[in-house]
């Protein structure tokens, strides 16, 4: 029997979609998935059908190891040195040479190795930074940034950080893998803007973030309301900067590390930090999210959007940047409007 996008959508348990049996459950969801591989690249609407068959796959997955003992499936335990011990049961891990990621429905899990104690430092004290202003740009920025819930040493000497992460927001590398490495030009300027809003906030609070990555960002699509709805924090169109934290900097401060793909951009390596490194960050996830990180070979996409991403010369300041951003926009596409994703299911 075949079970339609409404049927997913609104289940709630994994019983509701897949039969529960071990050896068939593989095959049902990459059945499943088959069913829901986007049509076109601007079709986010299958990312969170597909989405959702993954979370309650790996639900299934965890209800079944139950029965076996030795069976232990996207989980992780951490213990604490109060004796505590904390389970996860996770839908991605990432590794880097900084730390590995884990990520839930309602966590960031960062863990840090002892070899890198002054990393996981750097991004709690930064973050420790990132306070409200009186400013009308909180209001665009309040669910960008990480909110710590719980930080500490484990019993293995690693390095513990748990942000809170709000359930409709998802790795922006999993929906640029899922859209076959291309999302619609539409789409990426509405996460470009969220992301010169993080740009003009930094400026105001005097730091730089020096890891604007893909990897390190999240995207939540939003939605449109209907007239009188009220909005939750689950209908917001969200761009989350969670990651990347360790290697920020205040103004002018020595740039002691990056990402190596952010010190590629430039010729001469910059030894102080200023707002022009995240500026031609932000540059180049456009350029990834458009389909060439190189900017050389982008299609289908507005020609004085491709001016702009592939532009090396920086405002002098971020708010004239912004002000480069919001005409290059018209330009491109006309009259601001919300861009529909299609999430309204």
């Amino acid at each position: 029997m075949m079970i339609n996008e409404h049927e997913i959508m609104t289940a709630v348990s994994p019983s509701d979609i897949f039969t529960m049996n071990v050896d068939t459950i593989e095959e049902e969801k990459e059945r499943l998935l088959s069913c829901f591989k986007p049509k076109a690249y601007s079709n986010i609407k299958n990312f969170l059908v597909s989405q959702k068959i993954i979370l309650l796959y790996r639900e299934a997955l965890e209800q079944l190891s139950e029965q076996d003992n030795d069976a232990n499936f996207y989980m992780l335990n951490i213990s604490k040195q109060d004796g505590n011990t904390l389970t996860y049961n996770y839908h991605y891990k990432y590794n880097s040479k900084l730390c590995e990621t884990y990520i839930t429905e309602t966590e960031v899990i960062y863990i840090f190795p002892k070899t890198h104690k002054k990393y996981y430092y750097n991004y709690i004290d930064k973050v420790k930074c990132l306070t409200k202003v009186d400013h009308n740009i909180w209001e665009h920025i309040q669910y960008m940034v990480p909110k710590i819930t719980d930080y500490f040493e484990d019993t293995n000497g690693n390095y513990v950080i748990i942000v809170a992460k709000p359930c409709k927001i998802y790795p922006l590398r999993e929906i640029l893998n899922f859209f076959n490495n291309k999302l619609a030009p539409e789409y990426v300027a509405s996460i470009l803007t969220r992301l010169y809003y993080f740009l003009c906030y930094l400026d105001i609070i005097g730091v730089n973030h020096n890891g604007i990555i893909t990897d390190n960002l999240f995207f939540a699509p939003g939605r449109k309301l209907k007239e009188g709805e009220r909005y939750t924090v689950e209908d917001i169109r969200i761009v989350g900067v969670f990651g990347g934290w360790s290697f920020a900097t205040t103004l002018d401060e020595p740039l002691s590390a990056c990402p190596k793909i952010i010190y590629d951009l430039f010729e001469q390596k910059p030894k102080y930090s200023s707002f022009e490194v995240d500026a031609l960050a932000i540059k180049q996830v456009a350029r990834e999210l458009l389909g060439d990180i190189t900017g050389k070979n982008l299609q289908n996409v507005p020609e004085p959007f491709i001016r702009f991403v592939n532009d090396e010369h920086i405002a002098s300041t971020s708010y004239d940047e912004f002000a480069k951003w919001e005409k290059t926009i018209i330009d491109s596409f006309g009259k601001k409007r919300f861009v529909d994703m299609d999430v309204s299911i």
